[in-house]
């Protein structure tokens, strides 16, 4: 069932949201087991604690027994910061996540999963990283006379990092060039899958007007995600972006704009609607248009061609990094992870081939750029 939340939800990067992290070795699984046994003791003792008034004790002082209810209160709540600092010790695999661990302190849940067989520990918070479910948005259409929603699948979906199987390699791009080629591919690729989903079940009048929804979501997205990071920024720091990227080698453009991964992808975003609303102005002006289907399937054609470039350039430059590492890519699959899920920077996953199938589906954005 599609989610009903809006494309500028699904995009923000500021939203509360669960946070969930899955124990998965006996290290990191017995602090956590007497973390949550002291969880199940403490409340007990705080009811008592609170029951307790002048003239109810019976074999102490009412005061006297308050104090030693708190007492072992205190005991508790002090073994649990002892244990949390074991847990992030042994479940830390970076001095990074471990300060991340610590800064988010002990998770406000613990739950088991009986599926997989093991813990989780579970946090309800505002993260500043990308909403780790990812989902088809249903958009409603008043102009549509199909009476279908448009199932909109936006670019960038997050990737657990801690999902992906043992013994992947990562591969950091650290070429600017390079993230906003891939940035731009993974766009273009997603606003086609999506228009071309569409065409199959709908006119090409309706998928006219899908193509002007995605030129407007997709602007929309990018304007308010650029509106966040000035608010996020010194006051009165303006953002000093041009109004329009030429599509005419857009990623080297991007990358002189782009001070981050996040602006980078911002960008990309806004590339591409503008790439979708030109080609669409082209096609309503190209006098051997004589109805909808010809205007459509220019645009498509236009979009498909676009798409094939930036795969190849997308493609050659990722095989330039695997090339210069140091491991066998004849043993391992090959996945861009361009939204890394809490935080980060895009790399290539080289992924072991005996890994199990269906666990690595299950991590790929339906946009991803796979190669190998």
């Amino acid at each position: 069932m599609a989610n009903k939340e809006t494309p500028e939800e699904a995009m923000s990067d500021k939203q509360e949201r669960p946070y969930m992290v899955a124990t998965t070795n006996v290290q990191q699984a017995w602090p956590i087991a007497h973390i949550d046994a002291y969880r199940e003791i403490a409340p007990e003792l705080v009811r008592l604690h609170d029951s307790l008034s002048a003239g109810s004790g019976t074999s102490m002082f009412p005061v006297a027994l308050q104090q030693q209810v708190m007492l072992v209160l205190d005991r508790i709540n002090d073994l649990t910061q002892q244990r949390w600092a074991e847990y992030v010790k042994a479940g830390a695999a970076h001095p990074l996540e471990a300060e991340s661990l610590r800064d988010m302190g002990v998770p406000e849940h613990i739950t088991y999963d009986s599926a997989n067989g093991v813990p989780f520990l579970n946090w309800m918070t505002y993260l500043d990283g990308p909403v780790p479910n990812w989902r088809e948005i249903e958009v409603n259409i008043k102009e549509d006379v199909s009476g279908q929603t448009f199932q909109f699948v936006p670019p960038f979906r997050p990737v657990h990092v801690n999902s992906l199987p043992g013994g992947t390699h990562r591969l950091p791009i650290n070429d600017p060039v390079h993230a906003a080629t891939i940035a731009v591919y993974e766009v273009i690729d997603s606003s086609l899958t999506n228009l071309l989903r569409a065409s199959t079940t709908v006119s090409p009048r309706d998928n006219w007007v899908r193509m002007q929804i995605t030129a407007t979501l997709y602007r929309t997205i990018a304007q308010a995600r650029l509106k966040e990071l000035s608010m996020d920024d010194y006051k009165d720091w303006v953002v000093t972006i041009p109004e329009t990227i030429p599509i005419f080698n857009a990623p080297a453009q991007i990358a002189r704009l782009g001070a981050n991964a996040v602006v980078i992808q911002i960008l990309a975003l806004r590339t591409i609607a503008g790439f979708v609303q030109d080609s669409m102005d082209r096609a309503d002006k190209e006098p051997i248009n004589v109805d909808q289907a010809a205007k459509v399937d220019q645009v498509i054609g236009e979009m498909t061609n676009y798409r094939d470039r930036m795969k190849a350039r997308a493609d050659n430059l990722n095989a330039l990094v695997v090339s210069d590492s140091p491991i066998d890519p004849k043993r391992y699959d090959v996945m861009v992870v361009s939204r890394p899920f809490p935080r980060g920077t895009p790399f290539i996953a080289l992924i072991p081939r005996g890994s199990s199938a269906k666990k690595v589906k299950k991590l790929r954005a339906p946009s991803s750029v796979l190669t190998g």
